[in-house]
């Protein structure tokens, strides 16, 4: 009888566990501390440079792709990006209203989203946080947040350089440098330049949807000592860009009224990526920031400081924004920010049974908007010859047909009418917080924190008019007097402050499986209405909103740490939630009395060989107005209140679809020495209203958007062809009403109202080659 060698045996063993494939540790800073994934009570989705790279990712608008619970929306002024988490967050196109979705980049609180949501090269990981994170994060992080990281300064040299061209008339270069600059300083820098051409085709002006993006950004390390090190970043990003004009559905009465103008709307459909307006809108942003962040780690706690600092400008010029192939009117709005912060914290360091955090934060930020020195609004040559059509109109609203009149009555004024607007907010914000872990025994873990927040900000806002004809009847509806009043300025400064905190138990049956129970309250301070318009001096400021989340979660590895499936069930009440809705030319934000969400998320990984990986996340919804009566009224409805608002209780709240979900297949197959590799990633949304009326005429389908790439890769040179949207889904992100013309058609009885959609983007395809050392 033949012995078995004891070697052999053992190996026959050990070998089925050699080859299996293991999912990678995930480490998240979701605590403001290295932990893993699976051992955080918190619902986060993390994103790998990997992940990023395989998926196309150019910004981190990219993101929402990846991530169900995120949606983020650019219209026409990037400085005012929308971003929402679980179906709350801020609206587009309202710069003075702050978001409740926070970015923070390199651990620094970005007050705008547009300063973050620019070129960022060297994206190491991103963390979206679901749900408030008041107790650790503080400012605006009532729906949840989104934290970029960057690769830090390398002690090796390391340089990239990557290009991309897409059919869409995409170029994009980026590239990095980094390493040792001396035994104990290393530095890094970024940089990437980004160049399309339109994407919106216009029939009777100029083309529009184009971009034109450098940035850059610097990196230097000092360690100190075996404990002390410092990392100072500094990035800017220059924009030159004439963005997304809208589409626009015009109603039959415009119609008319333009065709008497002498032109006639040949191309009425919203969603085609083809518009007949005159509009050209032309953006110019310049942002710079810094960040200093600087660490002890000692034995028994560590020390962080971040100090940061941000100033951006941005010019928004749009001619003939009242979206006519005819010239009415032009549009100049200028932003300017500015901001510091500061953040101490003190941690303890290793892995006893109590593990604690303390901190104290600080913010300021200076915000102003418009320039006494240019016109926020002025009407052009054509306004006196259609304002004669549409006084027509007005007299015979009435009847079938247009009442002819004996004279010219300009009644949306004269050219050359203009309209100044100025607005400036100062906030400061300071914050003091705390949170200790307990391991209660070796399954049970209690979480408790504690913040207190308080806020103070000071609003001004002050508009004037050279209305030719006065702004008196019939002379009143010229839209100069509309947005910018002949009214005494406002000021107003107040504060508002909180307590919240969170408290999660967490218990470990298995050592890969954890299941929490979190209960966690949000704030986000109250604020000022310094939108131009006129807008009542009692509807000038709006309440601070509160939330409360009770969230029973689960992280899961198993099948050998072959598959990982993470999720949350999640029931959320905000008292207040702020909300903006627009009311004739002006947007009003005010408070929902209620909202109550619930909802449910997961997150599955599964990898089922070494070459296929499969993965899927889901996010189900119920988000419903409780109670709120002071809603934006869609076309044709009657307002409820004086203010011409309505009342949306029991409504779902927009751009909240009851299922969203993504799915990819990854594969690699070993090839010449390198890895060829692919992925398929199908995206599903489900239907809901993209406007804040609730319309029930503009709720969208459901629809689904596919996207591929396919690669080789070795160890220096990564090469890729690609497609987003390779079905060329055509779908609305935002509708509006068109804003000059829906008021237009209410003044002239018209039987339904002009509407303008934001699209998305259509199909590309491109290949991109990167190159490393």
């Amino acid at each position: 009888m033949k012995r078995i060698s004891p070697l052999l045996l053992t190996f026959c063993f050990i070998a089925p566990a050699i080859a299996a494939p293991v999912l990678e540790e995930v480490l998240v800073t979701a605590q403001k501390r290295s932990e893993s994934l699976q051992d955080v009570p918190v619902a986060v989705s993390a994103l790998s440079a990997g992940d990023l790279q395989e998926s196309g990712f150019r910004d981190i608008s990219d993101v929402s792709a990846l991530v169900p619970s995120l949606y983020i929306l650019t219209t026409d002024q990037p400085m005012s990006t929308a971003v929402r988490i679980r179906g709350i967050g801020n609206a587009a196109n309202v710069p003075t209203f702050e978001p409740a979705v926070a970015l923070y980049i390199d651990g620094a609180f970005r007050s705008r989203s547009g300063i973050g949501l620019g070129d960022i090269v060297d994206v190491q990981s991103i963390e979206v946080l679901k749900g408030p994170q008041s107790t650790l994060y503080g400012k605006n992080a009532s729906a949840g947040l989104i934290a970029v990281s960057s690769a830090r300064p390398s002690r090796e040299l390391e340089t990239m350089l990557e290009f991309t061209y897409a059919s869409d008339d995409l170029h994009q270069v980026k590239g990095y440098l980094s390493g040792p600059l001396s035994e104990r300083l290393a530095g890094r820098l970024s940089g990437s330049t980004t160049r399309r051409e339109n994407l919106t085709k216009n029939i009777s002006g100029p083309d529009s949807g184009d971009l034109d993006d450098i940035a850059l950004r610097g990196q230097l390390q000092y360690d100190f000592s075996d404990r002390w090190t410092a990392r100072l970043i500094a990035g800017w990003l220059d924009r030159d860009m004439n963005a997304m004009a809208a589409d626009v559905y015009y109603s039959e009465r415009t119609r008319e009224m333009i065709s008497q103008a002498g032109y006639d709307i040949s191309n009425n459909d919203p969603l085609d990526h083809v518009v007949e307006h005159n509009l050209k809108p032309i953006i110019k942003q310049d942002s710079s920031d810094a960040i200093l962040n600087v660490q002890y780690s000692g034995e028994s706690y560590s020390f962080t400081s971040i100090s940061s600092y941000d100033i951006y400008d941005s010019k928004k010029y749009m001619y003939n924004v009242e979206l006519m192939p005819i010239n009415i009117a032009s549009n100049f709005d200028k932003h300017a920010g500015e901001s510091i912060s500061q953040e101490f914290r003190i941690a303890s360091e290793g892995s006893d049974s109590l593990r604690w955090m303390t901190g104290v934060y600080y913010y300021y930020n200076d915000f102003q908007r418009g320039d006494w020195d240019k016109p926020f609004l002025r009407m052009e040559d054509q306004v006196e010859e259609y304002g004669t059509i549409v006084a027509q109109y007005f007299v015979g609203a009435a009847v079938p047909l247009p009442v002819p009149l004996p004279v010219q009555i300009p009644i949306l004024g004269v050219e050359g009418d203009e309209g100044y607007y100025r607005a400036d907010q100062q906030t400061t914000s300071y914050g003091i917080f705390a949170q200790a872990d307990f391991d209660l025994s070796e399954k049970w873990n209690l979480s408790l924190g504690l913040r207190y927040s308080d806020e103070e900000k000071q609003g001004y806002i002050a508009t004037y008019n050279t209305a030719q004809n006065g702004c008196s009847a019939p002379f009143d509806t010229n839209p100069v007097c509309s947005v910018a009043p002949n009214v005494d300025p406002y000021s107003a400064d107040d504060s508002w402050s909180a307590t919240t905190g969170k408290a999660s138990l967490s218990y470990f049956p298995t050592p890969d499986i954890m299941l929490y129970l979190t209960y966690s309250t949000g704030f986000k301070a109250g604020g000022y209405n310094l939108e131009s318009g006129t807008v009542p001096e009692e509807l000038r400021t709006f309440e601070p909103e509160d939330v409360q989340n009770f969230e029973l979660g689960w992280k899961a590895e198993f099948w050998d740490q072959r598959a990982r499936l993470n999720g949350a069930i999640f029931h959320t009440v905000y008292d207040g939630q702020q909300n903006a809705s627009f009311i004739g030319l002006s947007f009003v934000v005010n408070s929902a009395e209620q909202v109550i969400m619930d909802g449910a998320e997961i997150e599955a990984l599964l990898l089922l060989s070494d070459r296929f990986t499969a993965s899927i996340s889901a996010t189900v919804l119920d988000v419903v107005y409780e109670s709120y009566d002071g809603g934006q009224c869609y076309y044709g409805r009657e307002p409820d209140n004086e203010y011409g608002q309505c009342d949306l209780s029991g409504e779902k709240l927009p751009f909240t679809p009851s299922l969203a979900a993504n799915a990819s297949l990854r594969y690699t197959q070993p090839l010449f020495g390198g890895d060829l590799y692919s992925r398929l990633a199908y995206r599903y949304q489900g239907s809901t209203a993209y406007i804040p009326d609730l319309d029930p005429r503009h709720y969208e389908p459901a629809y689904g958007i596919i996207d591929a790439r396919l690669g080789w890769r070795g160890s220096n040179v990564d090469v890729a062809v690609w497609g987003k949207n390779l079905s060329d889904e055509q779908y609305a992100s935002a509708i509006g009403p068109a804003t000059f013309h829906a008021v237009f058609d209410a003044n002239v009885g018209s039987s339904e109202g002009s509407y303008q959609t934001f699209l998305g983007d259509p199909r590309s395809v491109g290949i991109s080659l990167r190159l490393n050392y």
